[in-house]
């Protein structure tokens, strides 16, 4: 069975563990060498480890692993020599430190190492509801730690959350890699002994072991070995489970871990998903998101990259941990990664998500994969069903994805742009190419159009969003079924640039159209509704003499989004961000417009991160709620936490820039106001 291991002491390999309360006299000394022993933290069947005060210049409490009595064969005399030296040879912040080794007075080597009080690292995400993408900050921690063991020559062969305690420094999360004691020598050996593996014996913990390992000889390990186990580790950080249960693999079965061998195991999504309901909200709720966000999250490139690094055939897996960080790091920048082979708009999606603040005049720049990808694959799906020409519509919406996916990948449109190519400029460069490529079919250019019309208006390109939004409404008009989801979507959309142009009278009756026409689809209820009801209250809002059917409108959305919505859904957060606003601007509500605020900023810090710009912009308008109500230096905070960030993602210029500089300035003078 699997060792029950203490979090605060190294792992003593694969040997058996039994933490020690008290333990034999002939296992607690007083002292050993310049160490006095302080307790026994385990023992295992090579060695003893115990936590000791060094009592020479330097105090300071360390672990002290000391070989068991009795045992002196020379393989296990190669295994902790192995161990010494593989630490001695390593300086990295995220390995263990070696500090002092000898001999006690009947001659068994030992050697004290840095005590690590940490939690394994599962334990630890899990305790503190660590975040996918802060998990996957830390784990790439994880790697550059073993890469450095592999840049000393040192193989772990052991890797798993257990070996991989967390401490925690200033707040920040460290990670520790610990229990080298199976560790394997590439190139020249770490010991003048041999270690030898005997026939049969496969060192390591079978539910992290690489396919390698279990062979008969396990010796042929290289770097891709750590890298498997290390897979195996980011699977269970992502999804809480091992790609196969443990339980079907027993750990001393040489006959079991050949079947794991063997088994393919499903993607980290599709493991999650076959849990049942409870364990899913579970394992979300640690995760802080909910069962769908986490599936969600995690299927696609995360799936990659983890299958790619726990590949059966060591040819396919990263050839380093560095890779294996780099590809994680690609993930979190929005890059493409190398573990998944580039398709359709993949590419396009990609790039989008990437520059979407460098390019952006708006806090809400669209992700043109969802223009025109993932929402074209949503529109095929919708026009099968209205439609008896299910076939043709769909080669239809096959056609905008090539058509983007050739915009994005084409060496056309960059022409003259250089290295740096912006959004606007492939867009600019797309417009003139679609009467040509989309002629006589009306549905696709209608999808292509407003793609980028969205994509257009959300950059701050009003003029050049308008026609394409317009075109794209009136092509959907005269081709679909009046009952079709398409023509609300495109009316809402149409109805957005037309407010933005402060033509509210015009905008708003587009409005209700948008909402009557999703409520006929789905209810009084119908979440789609949602975005143009927002849009409405957010036009009344601005409309003198109309606050209290906007006050009305509010409360009717957030109460609908508390209904249909999850508790941390960020459209159920921008949605109290707004009400928050117009509590503090028009109704002269600024306590409620702070509570508001409170409850929305951490769903959508979870969704978008400490540093977007809708995070920015919600704390502005908190430190103006603040400013309200005297609050002078936690609005200073939040003004002060808003301000770079909206400069740095929108520019100085910008209008929300230019709100936040102006508030901060305002609070300023009225706390200079107040002081005596």
């Amino acid at each position: 069975m699997e060792p029950d291991e203490t979090r605060s002491s190294p792992d003593l390999g694969s040997s058996d563990i039994s933490p020690v309360a008290g333990g034999a006299a002939t296992l607690n000394p007083r002292s050993i060498g310049p160490f006095r022993i302080l307790r026994l933290l385990g023992e295992g069947g090579m060695g003893l480890v115990y936590e000791a005060e060094q009592r020479t210049e330097v105090r300071r409490r360390v672990a002290l692993k000391v070989l068991r009595p009795g045992l002196d064969a020379s393989q296990v005399l190669a295994r902790f020599d192995a161990e010494r030296q593989a630490l001695a040879v390593m300086q990295h912040p995220g390995i263990a430190k070696l500090y002092d080794a000898g001999l006690t007075e009947d001659g068994r080597p030992y050697f004290a190492m840095e005590l690590v009080d940490g939690d394994p690292l599962t334990d630890f995400a899990d305790a503190v509801k660590l975040p996918l993408e802060e998990r996957i900050r830390l784990f790439v921690r994880v790697c550059r730690a073993v890469q450095h063991a592999h840049l000393k020559g040192v193989v772990h062969r052991d890797l798993k959350p257990t070996n991989i305690l967390v401490t925690t420094r200033d707040d920040v999360p460290t990670p520790k890699i610990i229990d080298f004691g199976i560790a394997k020598a590439m190139g020249d050996p770490l010991t003048t002994l041999t270690l030898v593996t005997g026939l049969g014996q496969a060192l390591g913990t079978p539910a992290y072991m690489s396919p390698e390992q279990c062979e008969a000889s396990s010796m042929d390990v290289d770097s891709r070995t750590d890298v498997y186990s290390l897979g195996v580790t980011l699977y269970e950080l992502l999804v809480g489970r091992l790609p196969v249960d443990p339980h079907e693999v027993g750990a001393q079965s040489f006959l079991a871990r050949l079947t794991l061998r063997e088994t393919d195991p499903p993607t980290p999504s599709t493991r999650f998903s076959t849990l049942d309901r409870p364990f899913q909200e579970a394992i979300a709720g640690f995760r802080r998101t909910d069962p769908g966000s986490l599936r969600s999250e995690v299927h696609g490139d995360l799936d990659w990259i983890v299958m790619k690094a726990i590949d059966k055939d060591r040819e396919r897996r990263y050839e380093t941990p560095n890779a294996f960080a780099a590809d994680l790091e690609r993930h979190l920048r929005h890059e493409p990664v190398l573990a998944r082979p580039p398709g359709a708009a993949y590419r396009a999606g990609k790039f989008v998500r990437r520059h979407r603040w460098g390019v952006a005049t708006s806090a809400a720049i669209a992700v043109l994969l969802a223009a025109s990808t993932v929402v074209l694959s949503v529109q095929a799906g919708h026009l099968r069903r209205e439609r008896d020409r299910a076939e043709r519509e769909a080669a239809n919406s096959e056609a905008v994805l090539a058509f983007m996916d050739d915009i994005f990948d084409s060496p056309d449109p960059y022409e003259g742009y250089g290295p740096d190519v912006t959004v606007l400029e492939v867009l600019d460069a797309a417009v003139p190419r679609l009467r040509e490529e989309f002629e006589g079919r009306p549905i696709p250019m209608a999808a292509a159009e407003d793609a980028i019309g969205r994509a257009y208006l959300s950059l701050g390109r009003v003029a050049d969003a308008e026609p394409l939004l317009k075109s794209a409404l009136e092509l959907r008009r005269s081709a679909l079924e009046d009952t079709s989801r398409l023509i609300a979507s495109s009316v809402n959309n149409y109805a957005a640039v037309v407010h933005e142009t402060d033509r509210f009278a015009d905008a708003e009756p587009l409005y209700r159209e948008a909402i009557a026409r999703y409520r006929a689809l789905d209810g009084e209820d119908a979440a789609d509704a949602l975005k143009p009801l927002a849009n409405l209250a957010l036009l009344l809002d601005m409309k003198i003499g109309r606050s209290e059917e906007a006050d009305s409108l509010y409360r009717e959305g957030i109460a609908i989004g508390s209904r249909t919505l999850d508790s941390g859904d960020p459209d159920l957060a921008l949605w109290r961000q707004n009400y928050a606003g117009f509590l503090c601007y028009v109704r002269d509500d600024p306590g409620q417009g702070i509570r508001l605020l409170r409850e929305a900023i951490p769903a959508l810090q979870q969704t978008h991160g400490a540093e977007s710009v809708n995070v920015a912009l919600a704390r502005s308008v908190l430190g103006y709620c603040l400013t309200s109500v005297e609050e002078y230096d936690r609005a200073e905070d939040a003004l002060l936490e808003a301000l770079p960030v909206l400069e740095a993602r929108l520019g100085p210029d910008h209008s929300r820039t230019r709100d936040a500089r102006d508030r901060l300035a305002r609070l300023r003078e009225a706390r200079d106001r107040t002081r005596p």
